[in-house]
């Protein structure tokens, strides 16, 4: 008698549930806003006008990866010092999917994310799909690299 093998699917929702209570177990409370893409750039002077292009901010959970004292780099000069910090995060696909309001992309490079109740402000350098099943393309979350400068900070950019 052939054993059937457990057997996972889209359909079947496991995997999204899985990474979803990851995030929502051992997560934290994120907001984000979103570049708009076809407005962040000025027609006339051809300038970049980025602080009307956000469609935002709205709530949800996340996992965050974020090393103060171990992963940042640093820019000395004469007159300053200057520190850049690394960040990743990890969404569900199916939080984003359900958090996000209408008008919403998936997460992109320019981004803004802030965690804390705004006290840490990073830019969204890299966005990734993870959490893939086996050799499908069906994956259940995205995977951020992060980047907050000290010369620019990302608040700076927000409405």
């Amino acid at each position: 008698m052939a054993c059937q093998g457990f057997q996972l699917d889209q359909r079947s929702g496991f995997l999204d549930a899985m990474q979803r209570e990851v995030g929502r177990a051992g997560g934290t409370g994120v907001t984000y806003w979103q570049l708009r893409q076809d407005r962040n750039y000025d027609p006339v002077y051809g300038e970049s006008d980025t602080r009307s292009a956000f469609l935002g901010p709205f709530s949800f959970s996340a996992t965050l990866e974020y090393d103060e004292e171990g992963n940042y780099s640093v820019d000395a000069a004469e007159e300053h010092v200057e520190r850049e910090y690394d960040a990743i995060m990890t969404v569900a696909r199916v939080e984003w999917e359900d958090k996000a309001p209408t008008g919403f992309a998936t997460p992109r490079e320019g981004d803004i994310v802030a965690f804390f109740d705004g006290m840490l402000t990073f830019e969204v350098l890299k966005v990734a799909r993870t959490g893939f099943f086996n050799t499908t393309s069906t994956f259940s979350g995205f995977k951020l690299d992060l980047k907050r400068r000290a010369s620019f900070t990302p608040e700076q950019r927000l409405p």
